[in-house]
């Protein structure tokens, strides 16, 4: 609690955001002391209040229905991402416009901190993608994994395939090569990560329901899957995800082995 004390006045003011604190730090250890107290018994028909009314009863009707009803909404924010602001990192939901960096003031952490520069609406949806071409019907099956690998071919359009020859070059950067100021914790989890997951989904070894590609190894032996709609999946995403991660590789060279925040 932050008191400031006026010479002339003698009155003490008390900062309102701390009052607050302290006000819910109270009712909080008030309400745990109220749960700590009671009774098993007391505790089991608590829980039998609970199953037994409407709001804890969801039939197999009602998950469908709001099962459909994510679905529906992921895909509204990701075709309006990828028409309205691919590849900048998000979408702005009022004005339909891209969310960028706010490269006027680095100091503006709260925005620069979730945005890489690199796509990363799309990085994140790749997975999602994936789990959602597992559904229980084939139309939704087929939607999601066509969206899946569009995305790739389009993640791969921007920053090149991940090699060091004229095919690393993308239309954006060849790899991750942007100038761009990240929070390490959030690239690696959302960017790093997304990327692995994405190419273990592309490969098979974490499965799709009715996906099942088939390896027609190159003369390099390296992998080469071949997609309806003509692009070749050959590891592009594990590729990009260790040149994204040699990038963040310097932030853990400290004096403590704790990585920088940025």
């Amino acid at each position: 609690m932050q008191l400031q004390c006026n010479n002339t006045s003698k009155v003490l003011y008390l900062n309102p955001h701390w009052l607050i604190t302290w006000l819910c730090l109270f009712v909080l250890s008030t309400w745990i002391a109220s749960v700590q107290a009671m009774t098993d018994g007391q505790i089991k028909d608590l829980r039998l209040e609970k199953q037994g009314s409407p709001s804890a009863r969801c039939n197999t009707a009602d998950l469908k229905f709001y099962r459909q009803e994510a679905e529906h909404l992921f895909y509204h924010g990701y075709d309006n991402y990828m028409k309205h602001a691919f590849p900048e990192d998000e979408l702005k939901p009022l004005s339909c416009k891209p969310l960028t960096r706010d490269r006027q003031d680095p100091s503006h952490v709260e925005l620069n901190d979730a945005l890489g520069n690199y796509s990363l609406s799309l990085v994140d949806s790749l997975s999602t993608l994936a789990i959602l071409a597992s559904s229980s019907s084939q139309v939704q099956q087929k939607k999601a994994l066509r969206h899946f690998q569009t995305g790739v071919a389009f993640l791969v359009e921007q920053y090149g395939d991940g090699s060091e020859g004229s095919a690393g070059q993308g239309l954006r950067a060849r790899g991750f090569d942007v100038d761009s100021k990240v929070q390490v914790f959030e690239t690696m989890i959302r960017g790093v990560g997304g990327l692995l997951s994405a190419h273990l989904f592309a490969t098979g070894e974490l499965p799709m329901t009715g996906y099942l590609p088939e390896d027609t190894a190159s003369t390099s032996g390296s992998t080469s899957i071949q997609w309806p709609q003509g692009f070749v999946y050959n590891g592009q995403l594990l590729r990009l995800a260790r040149d994204l991660a040699d990038r963040l590789v310097p932030a853990f060279h400290t004096d403590t082995g704790i990585p920088y925040p940025r």
